[in-house]
């Protein structure tokens, strides 16, 4: 414990604040905590009685504690500390800081999928380089490896200059990469780590691992300005919360502060924007033939204020509003229990492989299909003659372990399960409470259907629905 006398009230506020940095840029939020129990402390500096002025004290020293840099940093090499700045779907909070602790013997975990940092929807993240290591003694892994930015976790920029290399005759060194000349100084909420050209694979029998030892990010975290204080959306269909073809979509929002110019993109639209005033405004989309179907409805939102600062781009609404999006021409085939067999029972081996099969067709998003070895299948095969004709597949996945889903192919078969033609991939699976569709390249007509696991995600998938389109 350390106690400092001061002199004078005025002094003992100067004592309080130790350590307070005027240098270091803080998060808005902290900095004004610090500085408003500042103010109340010199306010009360010739009235207050001594309990209340120890108070005072205190507030100033609790803030101090709380005090938040924007851009904290490792003490090893000046990069960004981001250990709970950022989360991610695919990474554990363990796993993210093992990426940080110069342990290449602690990794990030087997992945099936690139893995991506959010930053949050206050901040940004403007990298000079990247440094990434590879995993003690598995290099192949995290081999041909890029970094990429994003503000929307859509529509992504290739970051680095070049890809990560085997590092096995380099003692697995960490590889500083800097960033693209045509990138530098641009800043990113969302950024992500994809091997694009990989390694052999460790195990034949474990194809399309990914694991990385260490990720640093060099540069600058950026806080944002978020002035739109509520965002909402709705469909002017017969459901506010429902919207196919031909309906309109808006958004209503309000800002805390004048903005000057505003543009939105609703499922990929340019949104007709009017406001009412500096503060008021809404964008709309009449959604089109041709509609996406089977997910929530994606917008975009950019803004400017009338001081001339870029807002933080708005990707979610405020009231957890949401549409979900249908086609008038899509329908749902409809799948009997007694079509359905897993190739095996349900882990760690209990009930039958009908039953364990049909977890992915009962309607119930909180059941899954969860096979007794890593790889594993579920077919689909009409016993009363008919076959499928399908054009899209709509998946949930295991709600606790939702990225198990990635890599996972939907294939039919018209020669009784000899053969079998891969008609989609599952990819970009990152959260657990969210329905994904995919679409094939043509509609085709099957005797036999199947969701093949050969990626060692044990078959998870809560809900399987296979659509047709007319």
């Amino acid at each position: 414990m350390k106690l400092i006398a001061a002199t004078t009230r005025k002094d003992a506020i100067t004592a309080a604040l130790d350590g307070y940095d005027n240098a270091t840029a803080y998060v808005t939020a902290t900095r004004t905590a610090v500085q408003q129990a500042e103010q109340t402390a010199t306010a009360d500096l010739a009235t207050a009685d001594s309990a209340d002025f120890a108070a005072d004290l205190a507030a100033i020293q609790t803030a101090l504690a709380r005090l938040e840099p924007v851009t904290p940093r490792l003490s090893s090499d000046n990069s960004i500390d981001y250990y709970g700045l950022a989360t991610s779907t695919a990474l554990s909070n363990v796993a993210i800081g093992n990426l940080l602790d110069h342990d290449t013997n602690s990794f990030s975990g087997d992945l099936t999928a690139p893995f991506v940092l959010d930053f949050g929807s206050g901040f940004r993240v403007q990298a000079d380089a990247f440094g990434l290591q590879a995993r003690y003694n598995f290099a192949n892994r995290s081999q041909g490896a890029n970094v990429y930015g994003s503000n929307d976790g859509r529509t992504w920029t290739l970051l680095t200059s070049r890809e990560t290399t085997d590092t096995s005759d380099d003692n697995f060194a960490m590889e500083k990469i800097p960033v693209r000349p045509d990138v530098e100084g641009k800043a990113y909420r969302f950024v992500k780590v994809q091997v694009d050209d990989p390694g052999p694979a460790a195990d034949p029998a474990y194809p399309g691992l990914s694991s990385f030892g260490e990720f640093h990010i060099f540069g600058q975290r950026i806080e944002m300005v978020q002035a739109l204080s509520t965002v909402s959306i709705a469909s002017d269909g017969t459901d506010p919360s429902i919207a196919q073809n031909g309906d309109t979509i808006t958004l209503t929002m309000t800002a805390d502060q004048p903005i000057a110019e505003l543009t939105a993109h609703i499922e990929g639209m340019d949104a007709k924007v009017t406001s009412t005033d500096d503060e008021r405004w809404t964008a709309s989309v009449t959604l089109p033939d041709d509609s996406a179907y089977g997910r929530a409805a994606q917008f975009v939102v950019d803004y400017t204020t009338k001081s001339g600062v870029s807002g933080a781009t708005v990707l979610a609404t405020t009231d957890k509003s949401s549409v979900q999006l249908w086609n008038s021409h899509v329908h749902q085939l409809q799948v009997q229990q007694d079509w359905v067999v897993a190739s095996s029972n349900a882990f760690p081996g209990t009930g039958t492989p009908e039953a364990n099969g049909w977890r992915m067709f009962d309607g119930d998003v909180a059941t899954f299909t969860d096979t007794t070895s890593s790889n594993g299948w579920v077919r689909v095969s009409p016993t009363d003659g008919s076959t499928l004709t399908v054009s899209a597949v709509r998946i949930r996945p295991r709600a606790s372990l939702p990225t198990r889903a990635n890599g996972s192919q939907i294939q039919g078969s018209n020669d009784g399960w000899t053969t079998w033609k891969t008609l989609t991939t599952i990819t970009g699976v990152g959260t657990g409470d969210a329905w994904y569709v995919y679409q094939f390249p043509t509609t085709g007509t099957y005797q036999q259907l199947r969701v093949y696991d050969g990626h060692g995600g044990y078959t998870n998938l809560a809900e399987v629905q296979l659509l047709t389109t007319s």
